[in-house]
This record gives structure tokens, C-alpha cells and sequence, in this order.
């Protein structure tokens, strides 16, 4: 009975307290106006949805290029 009620009050508590977004571009508009983060940019698809969608004041880009190895940081158009 106890295991009972300790899930009954997780349920209500995701029922009162979460919000289930269906994609990025909802999360985006959720967040209050301020200054926007994103680390790990790459192609910058990401960011240009966190401009349009969540309308930052400030929008910082950040990309480590100097400790990346191997995969799609390799020998492409985009390393520095």
C-alpha cells in the first residue's frame, strides 16, 4: 500500500509540475528573454531555431574545435 501512494503522488506531481513539449521549437519559446547559451553549434541549425523561436536578447555560440577528433569534426568544410 505504500508502494501505491508513493507512485500516486509521483503521478500527480508529473501531472501538476511537467511540461511535455512535442519538439525543440516549444522548449524555445518557453524560456523567459534573456541570454541564450549553445554549446556545441556545429552547422548552427540549432541556433537559427533558437532565434527565431525563442527570441533571445543575446545569443552566445560556442564550439571547441582544438580537442576534437574523428567523426564529422574531421576534415570537413567547417573545421578551423
Amino acid at each position: 500500500e505504500i508502494h501505491r501512494s508513493i507512485l500516486l503522488g509521483i503521478l500527480e506531481y508529473w501531472r501538476t509540475s511537467v511540461l511535455i513539449l512535442k519538439n525543440r521549437a516549444e522548449l524555445y519559446a518557453h524560456l523567459p528573454p534573456g541570454v541564450v547559451a549553445e554549446i556545441g553549434v556545429q552547422f548552427g541549425d540549432n541556433a537559427q531555431d533558437i532565434l527565431e523561436y525563442g527570441r533571445p536578447k543575446e545569443l552566445h555560440l560556442i564550439d571547441c574545435w582544438m580537442h576534437q577528433t574523428g567523426g564529422a569534426y574531421e576534415g570537413g568544410p567547417y573545421k578551423l
